[in-house]
């Protein structure tokens, strides 16, 4: 389990275990922000803490416990560790057989570890017992429901954490058994050497620190599908250089990183980077409407032109049909329609879906 230090969180975290050392720690946190800030970093900094000989507490990253976390993959090696990230997985949601005992099976036939069954055993090798769930906003409502019954009624020694960028996505009644701890984004300056010291050259880490707005795991994760080339694109669709369809066309051969277990789940996925860069320019525009400056704004440059071509209501309008468009993602309509309506909203705001 290769985990690095998150940056930017460290204040957050020493409040955590000053709490855990103190017997107060809840036995359910959320961690929620924007996407790419270090939220889900920052937990396995949190886990690896409790989990150390020496916790909770800074981990020292040497003692056996330690060791075990760090080794065995993205999961770790520790008895006491459970970890559910569909990314890893490649699964677009989070289903209930990863929560309870459903008799699901994996990609070889064998039975799918649940946190039920893992939430049965007691702690193994200190007091600890620690449950990470990347992208909780993934969990469909059966999976959700059976958290809800490990959440009202806690095992001693458990700390579940949840990670999400969509809190929205969650059950009232889960946020409700959790202590919400908000994270907020890094400062531009501290993103770009967070992406250099990961590889990227400086002009590019330059240019995705901004278009990320300070989340370095998102500037990573737009390094990797080419929005860098996506965005080029839509600046030709907004500029009215190219036609929209054309564009749309083109998006669909353009290299990237796109997970998924089937051609079908990557060109979704390719279909929700597009249309939330869509969604991030309309944003931008109507900022800027509200009086913010250009260069505090991720896409300021070329969210002028909509905000000079468009007025608020109709910036309003296109915001919530690309926002339909997005959703309609998740009801598995074929993508490449979706990207023709979203592409003729940002060129001559019509539109996203038919009424």
């Amino acid at each position: 389990m290769q985990i690095a230090r998150p940056i930017g969180h460290d204040a957050a975290l020493e409040r955590l275990w000053r709490a855990a050392r103190a017997g107060r720690l809840p036995h359910a946190l959320l961690f929620e922000g924007r996407a790419g800030i270090g939220k889900y970093a920052a937990a396995r900094w949190l886990a690896l803490g409790c989990l150390c000989a020496r916790g909770p507490g800074e981990p020292c990253g040497e003692c056996g416990p330690c060791r075990r976390v760090l080794s065995g993959g993205e999961r770790g090696n520790h008895a006491d560790l459970f970890v559910i990230d569909p990314l890893l997985e490649g699964e677009e949601r989070i289903r209930i057989g990863r929560i309870a005992e459903r008799g699901g099976t994996g990609e070889e036939g064998e039975s799918e570890p649940s946190l039920e069954a893992f939430l049965e055993l007691r702690p193994l090798e200190g007091s600890w017992r620690v449950v990470l769930v990347r992208e909780a906003h993934r969990m469909n409502l059966a999976a959700q429901n059976a958290l809800l019954k490990m959440l009202e009624e806690p095992r001693p020694g458990t700390l579940i954490v949840l990670e999400t960028s969509r809190p929205a996505g969650l059950l009232a009644t889960i946020k409700s058994r959790c202590i919400r701890i908000r994270f907020e984004a890094l400062s531009r300056a501290r993103c770009e050497e967070a992406l250099r010291a990961a590889g990227l050259e400086p002009a590019a880490a330059h240019e995705l620190a901004r278009l990320s707005d300070g989340s370095p795991g998102a500037a990573l994760a737009m390094a990797r599908n080419g929005t860098r080339a996506l965005r080029e694109r839509l600046v030709s669709v907004v500029r009215r250089e190219r036609p929209a369809l054309d564009v749309a066309a083109e998006l669909q051969e353009l290299e990237g990183d796109f997970p998924g277990k089937s051609p079908g789940a990557r060109e979704r996925e390719r279909a929700r980077v597009v249309l939330e860069l869509c969604q991030a320019l309309v944003r931008d525009a109507w900022r800027l409407r509200a009086g913010l400056a250009p260069e505090d704004l991720p896409h300021g440059d070329v969210a002028r032109e909509l905000a000079e071509r468009f007025g608020e209501r109709e910036l309003a309008r296109q915001g919530e049909n690309l926002a339909l468009a997005r959703a309609d993602v998740e009801r598995n309509l074929a993508p490449v329609p979706l990207l023709e309506r979203a592409l003729l909203v940002l060129s001559d705001g019509v539109p996203a879906r038919p009424r």
